[in-house]
């Protein structure tokens, strides 16, 4: 028989939203393009990398201005949930391309 108080209470649901938010902002990895933008650009064969590093932070400036109207009049949660499918829904694209990709060059270099 359990004691009442023995189990540990559920987490606050603004500790879970804060952690759900992380989570997503963590697995798009803009924050990697942000900060690696001028290596990848170089990496990338293009002769003036902060061209395009500038590029990122103008787009980055209009889709922020953009999306704060969006929030106006959609709301948060719509937003939120509306990115979040399409991003998960992209990657498992990104995963099947890459796999198949795989699958088709080890039969095809495998003869």
């Amino acid at each position: 028989m359990l004691c009442n108080g023995c189990l540990p209470a559920a987490p606050p649901l603004h500790l879970v939203c804060i952690l759900f938010l992380y989570h997503i902002q963590a697995i798009t990895g803009i924050n990697s393009v942000v900060f690696y933008s001028t290596t990848i650009f170089g990496l990338a064969g293009f002769d003036e990398a902060i061209i395009g590093t500038s590029l990122v932070g103008v787009i980055n400036v209009v889709t922020t201005i953009i999306t704060s109207n969006l929030i106006d009049k959609y709301g948060r949660k719509v937003l939120l949930l509306t990115g979040t499918s399409v991003m998960y829904a992209h990657n498992i694209e990104c995963l099947l391309y890459f796999f198949t990709f795989l699958y088709f060059l080890v039969v095809f270099c495998s003869k």
